[in-house]
């Protein structure tokens, strides 16, 4: 009889602490599930927010609920002169910036131009520039400080000195994605290819882009955006009871150089 009875005891405690492991497991699960949507949401805001916030004047492209495109600075230069009909820019750091065809481009005062970079441009760069500016010491081919841009016909004259900048065509979407079949993403296209930035996303929204002028006003002309409302949607890859928790984050961007 006593046998009987520690079995029976024994068994109870053995249910009790199977189920409080099962709980301990599902529990883990669902924080696990909670915590990857969580940063998956917040990465995506954070590098939104910093490239967004850096957008100048004429900057944003094109703007849409779901789809931003805009023009991000890269670096900058000084306007030297002309070389066979080019124009020659050099840059402070150790090397000129490539444009990338179709997608970067050189502004110039309030002018922007998709430009394409010159083959062999080192030594007409740099005699444009030591001619042009005289920078002290003078500018060799082998630096690479200096290029010649191809600017498109009907392009204005600059003047030596004029301040110039390189700038990045860069795109964000939602979308699907090569590298991550089977699922939708937040991605960030630099030009050179879209590239899965956050998700995967629940099937409606997942990127939300909401615009605003300098009063308030909800606007869709590009040119009068002065605030950006961000909101994203993320599901975690992790599920619990075969489902996956969701988890929306969201901003406001006030754009510095408007």
């Amino acid at each position: 009889m006593e046998l009987m009875v520690a079995i029976v005891i024994s068994g109870i405690l053995v249910g009790v602490i199977f189920q409080f492991l099962l709980g301990q497991t599902r529990f883990a699960r669902l924080q696990s599930a909670r915590e990857e949507v969580q940063q998956n949401a917040r990465v995506a805001l954070d590098v939104i927010s910093s490239d967004l916030r850096a957008i100048g004047p004429e900057g944003i492209i094109a703007a849409s609920a779901n789809a931003i495109t805009y023009r991000a600075p890269r670096a900058w230069g000084v306007v030297c002169g002309y070389s066979g009909g080019s124009l020659a820019v050099v840059f402070p750091g150790p090397a000129a910036p490539m444009l990338k065809a179709g997608s970067d481009s050189l502004a110039v005062g309030s002018n922007f131009h998709q430009v394409s970079d010159v083959t062999g441009d080192g030594s007409g760069a740099a005699a444009a520039c030591n001619a042009g500016v005289a920078p002290n010491p003078a500018i060799t081919a082998a630096e690479g400080r200096a290029r010649l841009y191809n600017l498109p016909a009907g392009a204005p004259t600059y003047l030596r000195r004029q301040d110039a900048y390189v700038y990045d065509r860069l795109t964000y979407d939602i979308g699907t994605s090569a590298a991550v079949p089977g699922a939708t993403w937040i991605r960030r296209n630099p030009g050179s290819g879209a590239q899965p930035l956050a998700g995967p996303l629940p099937a409606n929204g997942g990127l939300v882009f909401a615009y605003e002028d300098g009063n308030g006003a909800t606007t869709a002309d590009p040119h009068a955006i002065r605030r950006i409302k961000v909101s994203v949607t993320t599901n975690s890859r992790a599920r619990f009871k075969d489902q996956a928790q969701a988890d929306t984050d969201s901003t406001i961007i006030y754009l510095r150089n408007r």
